[in-house]
């Protein structure tokens, strides 16, 4: 049954899946993308230790902005930029689903604010050349003993 509401917004959810847990749902979706095995992996891994560590539990209706929102706050006082970045690309892809599957009505992931992406170098000294002379020279690898023929092996007598 559609209530008046729902026709007017066009609202069209299946009222008997609506109360689905995320976790199955989750499992499903996670299964169905078609992604290269180290992409699979990481991307089960954030699932499993992120995204269904929250809301596995919790039926997809049952998941509103405002509870994204402080779960991606949290993550971020505790992970990388980056990894809450993942977290969230996973989390509303379960979502918009359930949106095409017409699960739920709208995705609660929409207008979530990301911690910004930090740059890879944030030292921005600059050294003098005394402080470069006195800084200890860099590690270095040993070399191996095909670099050290040139690459080519030595012919064997026997």
């Amino acid at each position: 049954m559609i209530t008046k509401a729902a026709q007017t917004t066009r609202d069209v959810r299946r009222p008997s899946r609506e109360q689905d847990h995320v976790r199955p749902y989750a499992d499903t979706w996670l299964k169905s993308r078609n992604h290269e095995l180290a992409t699979a992996a990481r991307d089960a891994s954030i699932m499993r230790n992120h995204v269904l560590a929250r809301w596995r539990d919790l039926p997809l209706g049952k998941i509103d902005h405002a509870a994204v929102q402080a779960w991606i706050t949290d993550l971020g006082k505790r992970l990388s930029p980056a990894t809450v970045i993942e977290c969230h690309r996973l989390l509303p892809g379960v979502m918009k689903s359930a949106v095409r599957d017409r699960l739920i009505g709208a995705n609660p992931c929409e207008g979530v604010r990301l911690p910004k992406r930090r740059r890879q170098d944030d030292d921005d000294r600059i050294i003098t050349r005394e402080q470069f002379t006195r800084a200890p020279p860099p590690r270095s690898r040993p070399v191996s003993r095909g670099r050290r023929l040139g690459g080519r092996r030595r012919p064997t007598v026997g």
